[in-house]
C-alpha cells in the first residue's frame, strides 16, 4: 500500500489535473479499491501534517493543491501563467514546424488560432511575416528559451 500511496502522491503533485479513482487505477494498473484506500490514507496524512498543501476531493475528483484555509495568504503571490493553453499548443507546433503557414494552423486547429497568434507575437514568442494572403510563423529565441 505504501508504494501505491507514494505513486499517487507523485501523480497528484506533478499534475494540475483532477483524477478519479478509476483514472488513477488505470495509470497505476491497480485495483480501484486499493487506490481508494491509498487516497484515504493520503488525505488523512496531509490533514495531520502542518503544511499548506493538501489532497482535495471534489465530487469524485482528487487533486493536490493549497489547503482552502491558506488560499487567502498565497493568492497575491500567484503569478498568472504567461501563456494560455491555446498559446502553448500553437507555440509547440510552431517550434516543431518552423516556417509554418498560419492558414495551416487555422485549418487544423480552428479560428481561435488568430487571437492566440496575435498574443504570441505581441509577447515576443513568435515572429509573423506576411506572405500573400497568409503569414509564415517562426519561433523566437524567447520561445526557445521559455521551453527549455
Amino acid at each position: 500500500m505504501r508504494n501505491i500511496k507514494h505513486i499517487i502522491e507523485a501523480i497528484l503533485f506533478l499534475n494540475p489535473d483532477d483524477f478519479t479513482i478509476d483514472m488513477l487505477a488505470k495509470k497505476i494498473r491497480t485495483d480501484p479499491k486499493k487506490i481508494k484506500e491509498a487516497l484515504d490514507e493520503l488525505i488523512e496524512d496531509y490533514n495531520k501534517r502542518d503544511t499548506v498543501i493538501g489532497i482535495n476531493k471534489i465530487g469524485d475528483l482528487y487533486n493536490m493543491n493549497i489547503k482552502k484555509e491558506f488560499i487567502y495568504v498565497v493568492k497575491r503571490y500567484i503569478r498568472k501563467a504567461e501563456l494560455t493553453k491555446y498559446e502553448l499548443k500553437i507555440a509547440a507546433i510552431v517550434l516543431k514546424n518552423p516556417n509554418i503557414k498560419k492558414s495551416s494552423l487555422v485549418k487544423s486547429l480552428g479560428p481561435w488560432v488568430y487571437p492566440s497568434v496575435k498574443e504570441l507575437v505581441k509577447k515576443g514568442f513568435l515572429t509573423e511575416k506576411r506572405m500573400g494572403r497568409t503569414s509564415i510563423l517562426n519561433p523566437t529565441e524567447k520561445l526557445k528559451t521559455y521551453v527549455k
